[in-house]
């Protein structure tokens, strides 16, 4: 069994398929996380279209599942107007992530691939 840390950076679709078939091989996810453009993934605010697959929710979904949390690049989500309670109320705008997804900051990507076999980019 090997233990994995998944840095999610530019395709959530794809490093959703690999984190359950890391699961389902067995082996142990010590840690997702989102940075750059993937931290979109965790706006909640974002609308469901047609029967597109909606990669947020899949993620949510699958988190929930697996008993895991989503860990977001607190930066790269300010950036980009995806706040948490905390952060929303301090800018006195809405909240747009919620559980699982959780901010971060990369000092828990460090820590979690130092203590991980494998750290995986998609």
């Amino acid at each position: 069994m090997a233990i994995f840390t998944l840095l999610i950076t530019d395709n959530p679709q794809a490093g959703l398929h690999f984190a359950k078939a890391v699961l389902a091989e067995g082996h142990q996810l010590a840690s997702v996380f989102f940075y750059g453009e993937a931290v979109r993934v965790a706006d909640s605010q974002v609308p469901m279209v047609g029967d597109e697959p909606h990669i947020g929710q899949a993620w949510r979904d699958f988190a929930l599942a697996a008993n895991l949390d989503l860990a977001v690049c607190v930066a790269a989500a300010e950036r980009r107007g995806i706040l948490d309670s905390e952060q929303a109320q301090a800018h006195d705008l809405a909240v747009s992530m919620q559980a699982p997804f959780r901010q971060a900051g990369l000092g828990e990507l460090v820590t979690a691939s130092a203590q991980s076999d494998r750290t995986v980019q998609w």
